[in-house]
């Protein structure tokens, strides 16, 4: 009994050494993107590609270990879950400006996040493989959001910045550019 109780904090040092080695593989495996798309004269579309664990942990908790994070977020009601993903897209909103150059700030709306519970899920099956031992990596199902930003006038120009802890991202302008935005350049400026 005493051996074996000597052996837990080893142990839960293993698993949490392994899942943050897992985490930040997985991570560099599977980089962020950003989708742009403008779907009128004045409008907008913003797909973003997030590493789910990465970000909302970035985010939400960074005063923890990935594996508590994962624990405790896995675990938490799903009411309360949600809500943080709340916090998430507030932080995102702020973290991601698109002005005209003319002083107009376009703002992000109509969010559309994969459901909640699916989320959370997706937390408890990297906890349960984790715990079963990093025998083969971890599987990454990217976290898809999407946002609408409007112009009061046609747009010509507009510069995108983006904050931490979102960057490096990978801005894609299908069929017209493509470039990352990182901490060396944490702006673009982009024509259409």
């Amino acid at each position: 009994m005493i051996k074996h109780t000597k052996r837990l904090p080893w142990l839960r040092t293993l698993i949490c050494s392994a899942s943050v080695f897992l985490f930040s593989a997985a991570a560099s495996a599977h980089d962020a993107s950003l989708t742009l798309v403008q779907s009128g004269k004045t409008s907008l579309e913003l797909t973003f590609s997030l590493e789910p664990v990465q970000t909302l942990h970035a985010i939400l908790a960074t005063d923890l270990d990935i594996f508590s994070f994962l624990k405790r977020y896995s675990e938490m009601p799903l009411s309360d879950f949600s809500s943080a993903l709340f916090v998430v897209e507030a932080q995102l909103s702020h973290d991601v400006t698109l002005d005209t150059g003319d002083g107009q700030v376009l703002v992000l709306k109509d969010w559309h996040w994969p459901n909640a519970a699916d989320q959370q899920a997706y937390l408890q099956q990297q906890v349960d493989q984790v715990l079963k031992g990093p025998t083969q990596p971890l599987q990454l199902v990217p976290l898809d959001v999407t946002a609408h930003a409007e112009s009061k006038i046609p747009l010509n120009r507009v510069r995108i910045s983006i904050r931490q802890p979102i960057r490096p991202i990978f801005l894609i302008r299908p069929g017209i550019e493509q470039f990352w935005i990182d901490d060396m350049a944490p702006d673009a400026i982009l024509d259409f």
